[in-house]
């Protein structure tokens, strides 16, 4: 699906199945010093989302699209039964103990995120410069290598979001461990590999790039650091890893602090690697390396390392 039209759909899904009003009760329950929320209005809400989802699924081009960000799982009669009965309990902490509420709540998060990530989709003259004077405007294009002629909605979505923490933790690293950092969408097209590009200040913008290119020049020179071992050599090599030393060392970061950090940028890059993404300059290399390096991402997924979307390993 080209870039315009997603949008276009995902703009018209988000405003018919009333997703900003779902989540906004949602996070209204969650705010402190509310012991009790009372979530007489989301059901006849669900009710009336589902409505318009099998409204939608009567026009061709939006059955797919709904197919494809795995609608069909949570508009399920089932499920919405069961999430009704759940929201009998009061409580968010109570409501969130069942799997299906938690599933609608974040999808209807994650489809409003998707939608105010993309909504700079018009700034495409941002990527039209080369590697260098982009990543100094704070641009980086990253390129999915894929397999089949398209990627999912839900694999979108698990990529930026996966990026936008990747950002989120560089910059709190970086910059201010006290501010929030958003990525805008500069690129979002299709092909046989998919490009993504994003926009953030331009100190992030090159460490992640330095990430990627620190982990992938490991795995080409050591191969893949599933092991203990090798996983120690690789984490204690990355140049981030010494500027969180450093803030630890400067009081700015405690002990904890910096250890979650790490583990953040460590999973997020591995679950992004996963899928598959990489910074273009890396998969293009040199005109020789580019097919070298689509082989080793194949040799990998192979071997076991890229297994796609999957939950962070908690002991790095």
């Amino acid at each position: 699906m080209q870039k315009l039209d997603f949008v276009q759909h995902l703009r018209v899904v988000v405003d018919r199945l009333d997703s900003e009003r779902i989540v906004s009760h949602f996070d209204n329950s969650m705010v402190p010093g509310i012991e009790d929320y009372s979530f007489t209005e989301v059901t006849p809400l669900l009710f009336s989302s589902k409505v318009n989802y099998e409204s939608l699924l009567l026009q061709d081009d939006y059955a797919l699209f709904l197919k494809e960000i795995g609608a069909d799982k949570v508009y399920n009669e089932d499920n919405l039964a069961k999430v009704s009965r759940a929201l009998i309990r009061g409580s968010y902490s109570d409501i969130f103990k069942s799997p299906q509420t938690l599933e609608l709540y974040m999808f209807h998060q994650h489809l409003i995120g998707m939608l105010d990530t993309t909504s700079s989709l018009l700034l495409n003259d941002l990527v039209n410069k080369g590697f260098e004077t982009s990543i100094k405007e704070g641009v980086l294009l990253f390129q999915v290598v894929i397999d089949e002629d398209y990627i999912s909605f839900e694999e979108y979505i698990q990529i930026l979001s996966t990026l936008q923490e990747l950002v989120n933790v560089t910059g709190k690293i970086l910059i201010n461990k006290g501010d929030d950092y958003q990525t805008d969408i500069v690129l979002l097209d299709s092909g046989s590999d998919t490009n993504i590009g994003i926009q953030t200040f331009a100190e992030i913008a090159k460490a992640i790039f330095s990430i990627f290119k620190e982990i992938w020049d490991y795995i080409t020179n050591h191969g893949i650091y599933q092991n203990e071992k090798k996983n120690k050599a690789l984490l204690e090599s990355l140049s981030i890893r010494k500027e969180i030393q450093k803030n630890i060392k400067e009081g700015i970061l405690t002990e904890e602090e910096g250890k979650e950090y790490m583990h953040l940028v460590k999973t997020r890059t591995d679950k992004l690697i996963g899928m598959k993404v990489l910074p273009k300059q890396i998969v293009m290399g040199t005109q020789t390396q580019t097919q070298t390096n689509r082989n080793l991402l194949e040799e990998l997924k192979i071997k076991g390392f890229l297994s796609g979307p999957q939950e962070e390993n908690k002991e790095d």
